[in-house]
């Protein structure tokens, strides 16, 4: 469990890093494309949903975080774009694999 808590702190580290204030871009662009995919199916519509109910919810825990001056302040919000990005990538590998699926049939 450890390990994987790392994996997903150690890639919102190199996303928040890389990326530094333009990450918000990136959720909004990402928001944004589901939420006009979301016109033809609605799987894509229920993840943009999902995806700015939980950073809401991620943003928060996060401020919480660094009011209460806890050690793992830095970390969260990494935590936060860590989990992000691992559902996004997973969402759209499924969403594609099911896309690959409908034509083939």
């Amino acid at each position: 469990m450890e390990v994987l808590l790392e994996t997903i702190v150690a890639l919102g580290v190199m996303l928040s890093s890389a990326l530094e204030q333009w990450v918000l871009g990136l959720f909004f662009a990402v928001i944004a494309v589901d939420a006009v995919l979301g016109t033809h199916r609605r799987s894509f519509l229920v993840f943009a949903g999902f995806q700015v109910v939980f950073l809401i919810a991620g943003y928060y825990w996060t401020l919480s975080t660094f009011e209460q001056q806890d050690v793992a302040g830095p970390w969260a919000w990494a935590q936060v774009v860590g989990i992000w990005a691992i559902a996004v990538i997973v969402a759209h590998a499924w969403f594609a694999w099911q896309y690959v699926r409908r034509r083939a049939a």
